[in-house]
């Protein structure tokens, strides 16, 4: 990719790409981030970022297919990281298939953060955000029990999040 004359490295392709995701021009942001990854010379954070975003940029086209490979493209480089495996299970979620989605939640459980990576990390998608969308989606299901221990697990973490609050009258029941 040529700015002003001169060929863009892999970072800076890669925050070309970022900076399109975050101005809503998704195929010209899909098509910058396959660039970057085709190019086989980013750093392999940004990839998986790449992935990550690219996946985000299909799912505002309402493309879930193509955003699932995008996700799934990620653990090429690594081992999967929670912030992926929330996305994959956000994507299932919106489709009300909870299994898949309960599935995927439970993998981010299992994730530990790195820390010393240097990639953008989402502290919340480690825990609370999987607790509190396992706990909607087993109540969804009509797994009520369940869903309060999530509900539970969650509000432990941040008792003070509007969503805990808003849902604590209804497991309180």
């Amino acid at each position: 990719q040529l700015h002003l004359g001169k060929a863009l490295s892999p970072r800076e392709q890669y925050y070309y790409a970022r900076e399109l995701y975050y101005h809503k021009r998704y195929d010209d942001a899909i098509a910058q981030f396959d660039i970057f990854l085709t190019s086989k010379q980013g750093w392999f954070e940004n990839c998986i970022d790449a992935c990550r975003m690219t996946g985000a940029c299909y799912r505002e086209k309402g493309e879930y297919e193509n955003a699932l490979r995008s996700l799934f493209e990620s653990f090429f480089y690594d081992t999967p990281r929670a912030e992926l495996l929330c996305d994959i299970a956000f994507l299932f979620y919106e489709r009300n298939d909870f299994i898949k989605a309960i599935h995927w939640y439970q993998q981010a459980l299992s994730c530990e953060i790195k820390k010393e990576s240097g990639a953008f990390i989402q502290v919340d998608c480690y825990r609370f955000i999987p607790y509190l969308q396992l706990s909607v989606c087993y109540e969804r299901m009509q797994e009520h029990t369940l869903a309060c221990e999530y509900h539970q697990k969650a509000k432990a973490i941040k008792p003070h999040h509007p969503l805990i609050i808003k849902n604590d009258p209804f497991f309180a029941q």
